[in-house]
């Protein structure tokens, strides 16, 4: 139950603003995690309890907690926000109240330590909300409607704690009966199919090294060899598969469809043409792209701000109803800013007409200055009724600028329910395709997450160089926060101030930051510890059923520290406990041995 409250409680909140559904998911968090710590207080024996706990954990659980105090001592000193210092407090101290109150459970006489349902009580957990994502997921594209990541309101998702459930299954799956194994495999397929459709890049690509760990793990003396075979033949077939699918997938993305404008060009399209009885708005200039190298020959060239959208006179026929996409090529230039990071936009839009040239609705696609052709793409059903479009150009931003615009198409992707599904596929596609290579070749959209960690990684580091001694040894306490000066990189969020940031991506520069040289050798010591605990035990057990949960912890634990470079999930306050919680299972585990 606890378990369930634990990973289940957030989607309570969807209907709340995001940071009141934060504070009331933290609220839970605590609360639940409190309660287990004083239920496990609260018996006899307790001191004996925590005494019998391998060391290996007592130490790491001491170390941690000297880390996050020490922290909050120094936020205190430094006179940090009290709101941002609990939070973070918070987040570092569930790990340790929930691996002492897993560590405190008493077990009942006659009856199975309660620890002994933890695994299956975080994939039962886990897959309940796998399904609620992929059954909404399903009905918004059943109804029409675009989806992209598998996320709720409130950024709610399962993809945190989705590993951790994988992996556990797959060592429930090593044994039981066969309707038992084929409901482990059926969770299994689900956690796999969400985490695909999460579009958290991050998760995939720890994800594959640490189900290899898991199996080279749980297998002893000879059948080590074959399972490492069998999992490297069956990693082999699924990323073969996968790599079809995306193949032709991208094929569908990028064929080349009849456009609204067949055979011709943005400029030829919209140019004076006294037989056509066409002509430009005076708004409209045709003119070559400075930083085309002299390849392009004319675009479509406007300066905004405009006082009203300037409209193309030609008008494109829409013949049949369905989901089209909008391409387009936009450079443009600030000519004059008072700001460091101007918030100017070029936009086109394409207004979906009736009969009688009434507005039906619209389809933007916008773009940030830059010094030469940024893609733009932007996807919508053409509403009920629509028999024609007009292209408007105009902009976002109070900063004179100067855009120019080629390669428009307007394409027909299919009707409602097929454009959705294959738009959903075609989206889910670029995302594993740029996890591969996130600052290579992936478009400027996909590569903007990996570009603002790197930026925000490159910015810790530096001021960790050049605080004073005292401040690199103690850091700047918990909840301290600092200014992003990215050259353009804007935080990942519209709610983030660039001048106010607490929030850290990378795990380890977060404990330099706000914990200094002292606690991040306190926290990389207790991980180090656990980490050393979890492989002796693995090593030393002899049933093949612990060997497997032991296996399935410490690949968790290593892959999560690994993935906490540019996700810190250990400080995750809904998965805080539960690390905690996984500390206590290995200790009954190895008991029981």
């Amino acid at each position: 139950m606890a378990v369930a409250i634990l990973l289940l409680s957030p989607y309570a909140t969807l209907r709340l603003p995001f940071e009141a559904a934060l504070i009331r998911q933290a609220q839970a968090a605590l609360v639940v995690t409190g309660l287990l710590l004083v239920w496990g207080l609260g018996h006899r024996g307790a001191l004996g309890r925590w005494r019998a706990a391998p060391s290996p954990i007592r130490l790491g659980l001491l170390l941690w907690t000297g880390a996050a105090l020490l922290g909050a001592l120094t936020a205190v000193v430094a006179g940090n926000p009290p709101t941002r210092l609990a939070g973070q407090l918070l987040s570092m101290g569930l790990l340790p109240m929930g691996a002492v109150a897993g560590l405190l459970l008493v077990r009942r006489p006659g009856s199975e330590h309660p620890l002994r349902w933890l695994p299956a009580a975080v994939v039962l957990s886990v897959v309940a909300a796998a399904v609620a994502h992929l059954v909404d997921a399903y009905l918004r594209l059943a109804g029409g409607a675009a989806v992209g990541r598998l996320y709720f309101a409130n950024s709610v998702s399962a993809a945190g704690p989705s590993l951790l459930a994988l992996l556990l299954a797959l060592a429930l799956l090593r044994r039981g009966s066969w309707w038992r194994r084929g409901a482990i495999l059926l969770a299994i397929l689900l956690l796999v199919a969400y985490m695909l459709g999460s579009g958290v890049r991050g998760l995939v690509v720890v994800s594959v090294p640490a189900v290899l760990l898991f199996f080279v793990l749980s297998s002893s003396g000879r059948r080590r060899l074959g399972s490492l075979a069998l999992t490297l033949g069956a990693l082999v077939a699924v990323a073969a598969l996968l790599l079809l699918a995306e193949h032709r997938i991208q094929e569908w993305d990028e064929a080349v469809r009849p456009s609204l404008a067949p055979g011709r060009g943005t400029a030829s399209l919209f140019e004076d043409d006294p037989k056509a009885g066409v002509t430009l708005p005076e708004d409209i200039a045709i003119e070559p792209a400075p930083w085309d190298g002299g390849k392009l020959r004319r675009a479509l060239a406007w300066d905004t701000p405009t006082a009203e959208p300037i409209r193309i006179p030609d008008t494109l026929v829409v013949e049949e109803p369905g989901l089209y996409r909008l391409v387009a090529d936009i450079g443009g230039q600030v000519t004059a800013s008072d700001t460091t990071e101007p918030t100017a936009e070029g936009c086109l839009a394409l207004w979906w007409l009736d009969g009688d040239r009434a507005l039906l609705g619209e389809l933007e696609a916008c773009a940030a200055p830059s010094p030469g052709w940024r893609q733009v793409v932007a996807t919508g059903l053409a509403p009920e009724g629509t028999v024609q479009a007009r292209v408007v150009l105009y902009g976002h931003g109070r900063e004179p600028a100067h855009w120019r615009l080629k390669k428009l198409r307007v394409e027909r992707l299919g009707d409602e329910k097929t454009g959705r599904l294959l738009e959903q596929l075609s989206f889910f596609s670029r995302r594993l395709r740029s996890a591969l290579d996130p600052l290579g070749s992936g478009s400027s959209a996909m590569r903007g997450s990996a570009a603002y960690r790197l930026e925000e990684s490159q910015t810790l580091w530096h001021l960790f160089r050049e605080a004073p001694f005292a401040v690199q040894l103690f850091g700047h306490g918990l909840g301290a926060s600092y200014a992003l000066d990215s050259g353009g990189v804007k935080p990942l969020s519209a709610r983030l101030d660039p001048e106010d940031l607490h929030y850290i991506h990378n795990f380890y520069l977060f404990l330099l930051f706000k914990l200094g040289v002292i606690g991040t050798v306190a926290v990389l010591g207790a991980l180090a510890l656990w980490l050393l605990y979890l492989w002796r035990a693995c090593r030393q057990a002899s049933d093949g059923g612990r060997r497997a949960l032991f296996a399935a912890l410490l690949a968790s634990w290593a892959a999560y520290c690994v993935w906490s470079i540019a996700s810190p999930e250990i400080l995750n306050f809904r998965l805080a406990p539960l690390w905690g919680l996984t500390l206590a299972l290995a200790a009954m585990l190895e008991e029981r041995s």
